[in-house]
C-alpha cells in the first residue's frame, strides 16, 4: 500500500518539477530522437541519490537500480522512451499524451515523495512547477528541460476551442461568428496557413464567408495556451460523396524552395522522403479536424498535374494515436488520397474492387471510399480514401502479428523476409506436387490473381505485384491487387503475352499452365467467373452502377482537370467500359483453349427462380435463367443443388448422376436442368 508522505518530506526530497508527454522535435535526447520525459529537481542543499527510488505510471514501475545523483538545487531529465536498457536516465515506459499520473515513490517501496496528474497536453508544451519545486503548476510553450522555469513563461490555463455560430446565405456563402473564452481572442486565417499568436483577429460581429473559403482559426490568449485549431471549408461544387479538405501553408504546398506540389525546373513533386513531408489539417466530415503529415505520393503518377497524397499521423504534428479514419470503421496511421486521372482510372478500380469484393475472390484489396478533395479551400477533384499496403493493413486483414511483405518485380521485403517466398516460388517452378505448394502458398489467391490479369490483360501487371504472408506456421503467401486503371484493347491475347515475358513475372501464367492439376484449376476458374463476376448482363450493369452513383463529381472532376490532363468525356469510358464487358470473356476463353490444346464447348444450365432452388456452380452461384457457359473439354465442373425452404431436389435432367451434386465434363454433357418440388407434409 502506498502511502502519502509529502508534507514532511517535501524540502528534503526530489520534486517532479517539469514533464512533456508529446514532444515534437523540440526537445532531443541524448541519442537525437524525441522521447517524451520528466524532470526532477533537488530542493535541498545536499545531493540526492535516486538509487532504490521508483517511477509508477498507470501501474507499471521503473526502479533506479543503480546510483543517479541529482546535484544541490540541481535538475535532472530522465527520457521516458520505454528504453531502459540505453542508460540509468531512460525509464522503462512511456508517457500518455493526453492524461495520466506520475507518482515518486521511496525506497521503501510505499511512501510517495511527490505525485503530479497532468491532462491533455498539446503537441510541443509541457506542464512546469511554478517556482521550481513550488506548489503550482502552469503550462510552458517553451519548455526548459534541465534548466530553471521561467514564471514569465509559464499559463496558468487552456483554451477551449471558440463555439461558433454559422448561417447559411441565400447564395450559399456562410456567416460566421465566433467566441472565444474570457480574455480570449479568436485568430484566423483564410490562405490555408496555420494561426499563430500574431495572425489576425476575428472582428466583432458575424464575418461572411464566400464558397470556395477556407479558414483556420483558434483562439489566443497572454496567459493560457491556446485551443485547438479548428477549420472551415465551404465547397463551390455540390457532392454526392463524401468530402475530405485539407488546409496547408501556401509555401509548403507551391512555394518553389519547399513547397511539395511544385513542377517546372524546381521538380519537388518528384522528391520524396520525410524531408518532403509537411503539415497539415485534416477535415473529414463532422469530425474535429486532425493534425497530419502530408506527401506526394505515388510513382510515376507523380508527373500528373494531379497528384495522390499520403497522409501520416505522428507525434510531432499532435495527431491523434487512433490515426485515420477509413473505410469500414478502421484506422491507420497512414493513408493514401489516391488521385485516379482519369474517369477510366476511377472506374475500372472500382469496378474490379467491387467485383472482388462482391464475389468473394481470394485476392485482398485496399477498400476505397470515393470523396471530393478540397485544398485550401479550392476544388481539387474526385479522389479515394485507401489504407496503404504495407505491413500494418496486412497485419489487420490476416489477424497476424508479424508478416513478411514483398513488392515489385523484384520482391524486395518491405517488411520482414523473402526466404519463405524463395522456397515457394521455386516449388511452383519446378511443378510441384499440388499439396506441397497449397502448404506454401495460398492457390486461390495466384489463381484469382492471374484470372484478372487475364481477363484485364493490364501491361502494368509485372510492375504492380505485391504479396505477404502471415509470420506464423502455417503461414501462406496471399496477393495483394491494386492499380487496376489500364486495360487491354479487347482483342488483345494477354495469355500469349504473359506467357511470352523474358523474365519470371506474378501472376506465373506459364508456370500455371505448364502443372496439370493448377492448368485445370485455372481454366475451371475462368469458366466460373465469366459466368457470374464477368458475365456480361450483370457486370455491366454493375459498371453501369457505378457510374451512375458517381457521375456528378466525374463530371465536375473532368470539367476541373480537363483543360491539364485532357483525357476522354465520363460518358465515353462508361461506353467504352460497356464495349469491353460485352466481348472480353470471349477472347479470353479462345486464347486459353488454343493455348492449352482444349476445346471451347457450350454448357447450358437451366436454373430455376430462387423461389425453388440455387444452383451453385463451383460453389459460386448461377443466376436464374437458362446459363449458356463457355467451358473447356475434359475440364470437369461441380453442380450442387440447393432446394429452397419448403422445395426438396429431386434429381438432374441431363445427367445420369441425381445426387445434389455432381461433376459434368462439357465434352459429355450439353444441357442439364436440377428438378425440385414442393414438399409434402
Amino acid at each position: 500500500m502506498l502511502v502519502l508522505g509529502l508534507g514532511a518530506l517535501a524540502q528534503a526530497t526530489p520534486r517532479i518539477n517539469e514533464l512533456q508527454a508529446s514532444n515534437s522535435s523540440i526537445v532531443t535526447g541524448d541519442r537525437g530522437d524525441t522521447p517524451d520525459w520528466i524532470e526532477l529537481y533537488n530542493p535541498a542543499a545536499h545531493s540526492i541519490d535516486l538509487k532504490g527510488m521508483r517511477f509508477v505510471v498507470a501501474g507499471r514501475q521503473h526502479r533506479f537500480e543503480h546510483s543517479l545523483i541529482i546535484a544541490p538545487q540541481g535538475f535532472l531529465v530522465l527520457w521516458c522512451d520505454g528504453k531502459p536498457k540505453r542508460g540509468i536516465q531512460h525509464i522503462g515506459f512511456k508517457l500518455s499524451k493526453h492524461a495520466g499520473s506520475v507518482l515518486l515513490v521511496a525506497q521503501d517501496g510505499v511512501t510517495i515523495l511527490d505525485a503530479f496528474t497532468w491532462q491533455d497536453l498539446p503537441n510541443g508544451s509541457s506542464m512546469a512547477r511554478m517556482p521550481d519545486g513550488g506548489p503550482s503548476w502552469g503550462y510552458a510553450d517553451d519548455p526548459t528541460p534541465g534548466k530553471a522555469n521561467s514564471l514569465l513563461a509559464l499559463r496558468t490555463r487552456r483554451l477551449d476551442t471558440p463555439e461558433l455560430r454559422l448561417d447559411t446565405l441565400a447564395d450559399g456563402s456562410i456567416r460566421v461568428c465566433a467566441e472565444a473564452q474570457a480574455g480570449g481572442v479568436v485568430r484566423y486565417t483564410l490562405d490555408g496557413s496555420p494561426v499563430t499568436d500574431t495572425t489576425a483577429a476575428l472582428p466583432e460581429g458575424p464575418m461572411t464567408l464566400p464558397l470556395g473559403s477556407v479558414m483556420r482559426f483558434k483562439a489566443t490568449a497572454d496567459d493560457a495556451l491556446p485551443s485547438r485549431e479548428c477549420m472551415i471549408t465551404l465547397p463551390w461544387i455540390p457532392s454526392e460523396e463524401a468530402i475530405t479538405c485539407l488546409a496547408m501553408d501556401p509555401g509548403a504546398l507551391h512555394g518553389d524552395s519547399m513547397g511539395i506540389d511544385t513542377p517546372g525546373r524546381f521538380a519537388n513533386n518528384t522528391r520524396s522522403g520525410k524531408a518532403w513531408e509537411r503539415q497539415a489539417l485534416l477535415g473529414l466530415g463532422d469530425t474535429d479536424p486532425i493534425n497530419v503529415g502530408i506527401r506526394i505520393s505515388g510513382s510515376g503518377s507523380r508527373g500528373s498535374a494531379k497528384r495522390s497524397f499520403k497522409l501520416y499521423t505522428r507525434g510531432r504534428y499532435d495527431s491523434p494515436e487512433a490515426g485515420i479514419p477509413l473505410a469500414e470503421g478502421g484506422r491507420f496511421d497512414e493513408a493514401i488520397l489516391r488521385a485516379d486521372a482519369s474517369p477510366f482510372a476511377f472506374l475500372r478500380n472500382r469496378f474490379i474492387e467491387t467485383i472482388v469484393q462482391r464475389h468473394a475472390l481470394a485476392v485482398d484489396v485496399q477498400v476505397s471510399t470515393p470523396t471530393a478533395l478540397y485544398l485550401n479551400g479550392h476544388y481539387w477533384g474526385l479522389y479515394r480514401w485507401l489504407p496503404p499496403k504495407d505491413a500494418a493493413w496486412c497485419k489487420a486483414i490476416s489477424g497476424a502479428e508479424a508478416v513478411d511483405v514483398l513488392a515489385g518485380p523484384g520482391h524486395v521485403p518491405i517488411s520482414g523476409s523473402d526466404a519463405h517466398f524463395m522456397h515457394a516460388r521455386d516449388a511452383l517452378f519446378r511443378s510441384a506436387p499440388l499439396d506441397s505448394l497449397e502448404e506454401l502458398m495460398d492457390l486461390n489467391s495466384l489463381v484469382d490473381l492471374a484470372c484478372l490479369d487475364l481477363w484485364t490483360g493490364r501491361p502494368d501487371h509485372d510492375l504492380n505485384v505485391r504479396c505477404y504472408r502471415p509470420r506464423r506456421t502455417g503461414g501462406r503467401w496471399r496477393w495483394i491487387l491494386y492499380d487496376m486503371d489500364l486495360w487491354s484493347p479487347v482483342e488483345l491475347n494477354s495469355v500469349e503475352a504473359m506467357c511470352a515475358a523474358g523474365m519470371p513475372e506474378a501472376p506465373y501464367v506459364p508456370q500455371l499452365l505448364a502443372h496439370p492439376e493448377l492448368q485445370m484449376r485455372l481454366l475451371a476458374r475462368m469458366v466460373v467467373l465469366q459466368a457470374t463476376a464477368f458475365m456480361p448482363e450483370h457486370a455491366t450493369a454493375l459498371a453501369d452502377s457505378i457510374h451512375a452513383a458517381h457521375e456528378a463529381e466525374l463530371l465536375a472532376d473532368h470539367d476541373r482537370w480537363e483543360p491539364d490532363l485532357g483525357g476522354p468525356h465520363p460518358s465515353l469510358v462508361r461506353e467504352s467500359m460497356r464495349n469491353f464487358i460485352a466481348e472480353r470473356s470471349q477472347y479470353v476463353m479462345e486464347h486459353l483453349a488454343e493455348h492449352s490444346g482444349r476445346k471451347l464447348r457450350s454448357l447450358a444450365v437451366d436454373v430455376p427462380e430462387a423461389t425453388e432452388g440455387t444452383v451453385y456452380l463451383n460453389g459460386c452461384v448461377l443466376p436464374a435463367g437458362r446459363q449458356r457457359i463457355s467451358c473447356f473439354s475434359r475440364v470437369p465442373l461441380e453442380l450442387r443443388a440447393v432446394p429452397a425452404t419448403d422445395m426438396e431436389f429431386v434429381g438432374w435432367k441431363g445427367s445420369p448422376d441425381q445426387g445434389p451434386q455432381v461433376m459434368v465434363d462439357p465434352a459429355e454433357y450439353a444441357r442439364v436442368r436440377p428438378l425440385f418440388r414442393i414438399v409434402v407434409p
